[in-house]
């Protein structure tokens, strides 16, 4: 079905050709089952249903990823919308997603927390709680960010799944201009203008947390998850280990070991989040700017023969061949159909695909 979808805009600019967007439109081609497609695109992270079985149903989305973010303008029907535990626990915590009707309406709960979506508040929620909502017909912008790019995503996790800014409030007010202005002017972006522009949208997001938390205690969640997350932002600590984690969480040495044994002990867990890092970081690398060295230093490994060493018992190819190979593939990652791809089955591996 995605061959026949509208493949990345390419520019003919060749110094610095425009953000690739990917869009697509069941409206434009009468082959195409609008919640069929939509199904699809959610697949990998969403349990979808439609709510009305019957009348049409068209759907629409156009995406653009640069440094990580993920910028989606989406129209869809009436849909039921379930994030089960399983997927949470397929490894799909690694994002935050912030979403803005322009119209429409969605209602449910994310593990237990209320959760609501419309054109009154922007949203905030954490993809580490399962959640079910259904939708009115729904017009939305949305920022998907990976959870290492808001250091007070533990917060969400602890504290509670969905933060949100009314429409009326500065946040708000901040958020909503943001999000129109760049889906605005989306296909006038260079791919020099991606980075900038995601982590300057990604910063005011941290700078809006961090007010809104100001006055709050910090959550002491002794949980699995919470340490895990905590240990996941900070790992471009080069000193961090069994000391950090038992101050931060209160944890005696015996829980903290018994905690992690199930992960292969502490030292082991944070190193397969630190590759996973590093992996993550070269996927989305270009051949002719990336350095290996910095990215296996950002995220603390200081001896790169021994980063050489573990990435490749890890992953089973060297950093650079992981360059390559996603670079190659490139051109038509977003014209490869789902189905055709079955091991596509997570948000992290779509987005990388």
């Amino acid at each position: 079905m995605f061959n026949r979808l509208n493949s990345m805009t390419k520019t003919d600019r060749c110094s610095d050709p425009g953000l690739p967007i990917v869009s697509i439109d069941s409206r434009q081609d009468a082959d195409l089952d609008g919640f069929e497609m939509w199904h699809e695109l959610c697949r990998p992270v969403l349990q979808t249903r439609r709510v009305e079985a019957e009348g049409t149903f068209q759907s629409s989305a156009r995406f653009c990823e640069t440094a990580g973010v993920v910028f989606g303008e989406t129209c869809y029907g009436a849909t039921r919308f379930e994030r089960s535990p399983a997927q949470v626990r397929n490894g799909e915590s690694d994002h935050i997603a912030l979403h803005f009707l322009q119209h429409g309406r969605e209602i449910g709960e994310a593990d237990g927390y209320p959760l609501e979506v419309s054109n009154r508040q922007i949203v905030l929620q954490d993809w580490a709680r399962p959640f079910v909502k259904e939708s009115t017909a729904v017009h939305q912008l949305s920022a998907i960010i990976p959870r290492d790019l808001i250091p007070l995503s533990s917060r969400l996790f602890t504290r509670c799944p969905v933060h949100s800014w009314d429409i009326r409030s500065p946040g708000g007010v901040l958020l909503s201009n943001s999000l129109r202005a760049i889906f605005a002017e989306l296909e006038t972006f260079s791919m020099a203008d991606g980075p900038k522009i995601a982590n300057a949208f990604v910063g005011l997001i941290n700078a809006l947390l961090a007010a809104d938390f100001e006055n709050h205690a910090i959550p002491t969640g002794k949980t699995v998850q919470a340490v895990e997350q905590y240990v996941r932002q900070n790992l471009q600590n080069p000193h961090l280990g069994l000391k950090d984690i038992q101050e931060a969480f209160t944890l005696s040495r015996s829980s903290a070991y018994r905690m992690f044994e199930p992960r292969g002990g502490i030292r082991t867990f944070i190193q397969t989040e630190r590759l996973a890092a590093c992996h993550r970081e070269l996927v989305r690398a270009k051949p002719a700017t990336v350095s290996v060295r910095r990215i296996a230093e950002r995220w603390a490994f200081h001896d790169i023969s021994y980063f050489h060493r573990v990435f490749r018992k890890r992953f089973g190819m060297t950093p650079k061949e992981v360059i390559y190979q996603r670079n190659r593939d490139a051109d038509s990652q977003f014209e490869i159909s789902m189905r055709q791809r079955p091991e596509i089955t997570t948000f992290h591996q779509w987005i990388g695909s």
